[in-house]
């Protein structure tokens, strides 16, 4: 498997990346080449060793360190899937750390792009040496860029915001006990499914994040403490499950010990009905559900990375009669 794998950021609302290139005009394909599309144009240097090189026409590439968990240990189907899937979850974290540094650092909305396997390409420093199923969508030649839709729009994001969002990115990936890389990945999807209207899915991937980050707040609290609780000394097995009480007592003993704040807690129980509403009673949940859910577990992710991740949610308006 390759070092290095990269995605397009924006299907919809493509900018540049770092600059506007010169000689480019909007709405004139003849000004478009492939030089400006796949010529790097910045790069991020994470404390791992893992590189993230940033493409003009809106290209990311992702370059991974030998000897990591993104790569795999033999040739196996599942070794190779697991490292695939490790390699995703960093690019889907990206996206939402982008997401929030485009909002802090240019007040700039940016719809969310959630990479999967069918969105990545293996990259070997060329643009005539891709492979990957995402090859097909991507501009490898003049001509496909004459015969598709400019793969760019006016504007671009600064190189500030993209430093900003590597940086975040190497706070969350730190945090290899907590898991906060992997629940940066999940509200990405849960922000991708919002867009897409899929309002049910974006609250149960929101949830899977509050729920995951109360417990590992919950189990650090009782390994720093000795506390009775509910009149019961914890043996050192329960302490190390957080499943012994259950999530809505969870959350109110967090609260009670001021871990979390009495908005976020009262978020988290709203959130937590709504999705119990869908599972259990099949009430699906609607877009200020989705929303609610969406914010409350970014909330959460601040609450434990130390780190801010503010969230602009947009949604195409759907294009239907009423009678």
């Amino acid at each position: 498997m390759s070092k290095s794998m990269g995605f397009m950021l924006l299907k919809n609302s493509r900018r540049w990346l770092a600059k506007e290139p010169e000689g480019w005009s909007w709405g004139d394909p003849r000004t478009l080449n492939l030089d400006m599309i796949w010529q790097e144009v910045h790069r991020f240097e994470m404390p791992s060793g893992m590189d993230i090189s940033f493409h003009g026409g809106g290209i990311i590439v992702f370059h991974f360190q030998p000897n990591s968990k993104t790569m795999p240990n033999n040739e196996e189907l599942d070794e190779q899937l697991r490292a695939l899937s490790e390699r995703v979850k960093y690019m889907n974290a990206f996206c939402f750390c982008l997401h929030a540094s485009c909002l802090e650092k240019e007040e700039l909305g940016l719809e969310t792009t959630s990479p999967t396997k069918r969105d990545i390409f293996i990259y070997r420093g060329s643009p005539t040496l891709l492979s990957g199923e995402a090859i097909e969508t991507l501009p490898t030649n003049d001509r496909k860029l004459d015969k598709n839709r400019p793969f760019t729009g006016p504007g671009y994001i600064g190189k500030e915001a993209l430093d900003e969002a590597g940086r975040r990115l190497a706070g969350l990936a730190h945090s290899v006990e907590a898991k906060l890389l992997d629940q940066a990945a999940l509200i990405n999807q849960a922000i991708h499914n919002y867009q897409n209207h899929n309002f049910s899915s974006a609250v149960t991937l929101a949830w899977t994040v509050c729920e995951f980050i109360q417990d590992q707040k919950w189990v650090e609290h009782l390994a720093k403490s000795r506390h009775r609780i509910a009149g019961e000394t914890l043996s050192n097995s329960k302490r190390d499950r957080a499943s012994d009480i259950n999530s809505s007592k969870v959350t109110g003993i967090l609260n009670a010990i001021g871990i979390i704040p009495d908005d976020l807690k009262n978020e988290i129980d709203q959130v937590r009905s709504n999705r119990n509403n869908w599972l259990h009673s099949m009430k699906e949940p609607g877009r200020v559900d989705a929303e609610r859910a969406i914010k409350t577990s970014a909330k959460l992710l601040e609450n434990a990375s130390k780190d801010t991740f503010p969230v602009a949610l947009m949604l195409m308006s759907p294009s239907l009669e009423v009678n």
